[in-house]
């Protein structure tokens, strides 16, 4: 009897959950999410929402699935799909509360143009598309302690000035080294990459980023120019070491 009771318990909070209304899904949301939703439609279990915005990001046409898994463990997860916007693609996200999250196969792409506004240097057009394959993050108090998969910069041209300069593409490889608590991004050479730049990146835990790599020297003059202020020593065998630092948190 006891089994049969807990069993239609069970069932009942399962069907709740399948049929409540998908405005209900925002009272789940962590407080200062920084979220701005609206058009909810569908079921707080799977649905569909016309927009979101978060900072000077907006995304419309999101379709949404939560996981059982998550909310099992107490948190709020789901997969989704963002159709249109000012980023494109397919997701995991897991919220433990607002300042640690977890976001899992990103698929997803953007026009360079979104990201100027986090450049440091004024009058800097960015051209190109960003995406990412098979991308992994998680934050952890608003900083990002573990990230894998890759990130890549296709078409990328950089006008600065009325000039404009043809990079070719990039791709970064992204790691985790958890014991150091270290994350690498390894840079690599190829055909497309016209400056012909290689290195890594490195993030440590307490938000410094630093490039160590080279560039050839026979880049584009004005270009080579720009990169001789980053300058880790003499060149040897046509290619110029650079090193970069800097606290981004």
């Amino acid at each position: 009897m006891k089994k049969k009771i807990i069993i239609l318990i069970s069932l009942f909070i399962i069907l709740v959950i399948v049929f409540a209304p998908a405005k209900l899904a925002k009272n789940l949301l962590p407080e200062n999410n920084q979220l701005m939703i609206s058009g909810l439609q569908g079921s707080i279990w799977s649905g569909e929402i016309d927009t979101i915005e978060i900072k000077d990001w907006q995304f419309q046409e999101i379709d949404y699935e939560l996981s059982l898994i998550s909310l099992i463990t107490g948190n709020l997860g789901a997969t989704g799909e963002i159709h249109r916007g000012d980023l494109k693609g397919d997701f995991f996200f897991e919220f433990k509360d607002s300042k640690n999250i977890e976001v899992g196969d990103v698929n997803v792409e953007t026009s360079a143009v979104n990201l100027e506004q986090y450049v440091p240097f004024p009058g800097v057009e960015l051209a190109g598309k960003i995406s990412t394959q098979d991308f992994n993050a998680r934050l952890e108090d608003n900083k990002p302690v573990n990230l894998s998969g890759v990130t890549s910069w296709n078409n990328a041209s950089i006008d600065l000035n009325g000039q404009k300069w043809t990079l070719g593409n990039f791709d970064v490889l992204w790691s985790t080294d958890v014991e150091k608590n270290i994350i690498t991004g390894t840079l690599s050479k190829s055909k497309k990459n016209k400056i012909d730049i290689d290195g890594s990146i490195t993030l440590t835990k307490i938000g410094l980023l630093e490039f160590n790599g080279s560039i050839a020297q026979s880049t584009d003059k004005t270009i080579y120019a720009a990169f001789t202020l980053f300058a880790n020593g003499k060149p040897a065998n046509g290619r110029l070491p650079i090193k970069f630092k800097k606290k981004i948190f």
